[in-house]
């Protein structure tokens, strides 16, 4: 299994994370395959998929030298670290759960929370996050609020900048 550093560097160096969401086990498994036959060699199983920990176990199992197998809609610590044990070298969760990080530091893998608001940025950057995903408020675009989406871009902007020149 590959070391943290190693991980966070092939996900930056294929610059997507597809998303495997599917109806069946079987299902999320020919998916897999067929990203991984396209070239992709970053994938994210999410917990909504029936089985999910089979899933990402028998994964790791069959692609762990070539691929970096994540877990996605990851809700709380434990849920990480079960994961975590079936072979998931990174974790995404759809919102900000301090628990999560904290757990993904214990363990030494990478962890990409979701946050709404600059404050849920900067908590989850001093929490540890790897990564944090943003979710684009659409209604500020349906109420014809587009520079509200435009300043928060900003805001994010210079969190960034912040939190790479303190590190």
């Amino acid at each position: 299994m590959m070391h943290k550093p190693a991980v966070i560097q092939r996900i930056r160096d294929t610059g997507i994370i597809p998303v495997v969401r599917a109806g069946s086990a079987d299902e999320a498994m020919r998916a897999i395959d067929a990203i991984r036959e396209g070239g992709v060699s970053v994938l994210e199983i999410t917990m909504t998929v029936p089985g999910a920990l089979g899933v990402i176990e028998q994964v790791a199992a069959r692609y762990s030298a070539e691929a970096v197998i994540g877990a996605g809609t990851v809700l709380d610590a434990e849920t990480a670290r079960a994961c975590i044990l079936n072979g998931a070298q990174f974790i995404v969760s759809p919102s900000l759960n301090l628990d999560t990080i904290g757990c993904c530091r214990r363990y030494g893998v990478a962890v990409l929370p979701g946050a709404l608001t600059p404050t849920e940025v900067v908590q989850a950057w001093t929490a540890g996050a790897d990564f944090v995903k943003y979710l684009v408020d659409i209604k500020a675009i349906r109420e014809d609020q587009d520079s509200v989406i435009t300043e928060r871009a900003r805001q994010f902007v210079e969190i960034v900048r912040k939190a790479r020149n303190s590190g």
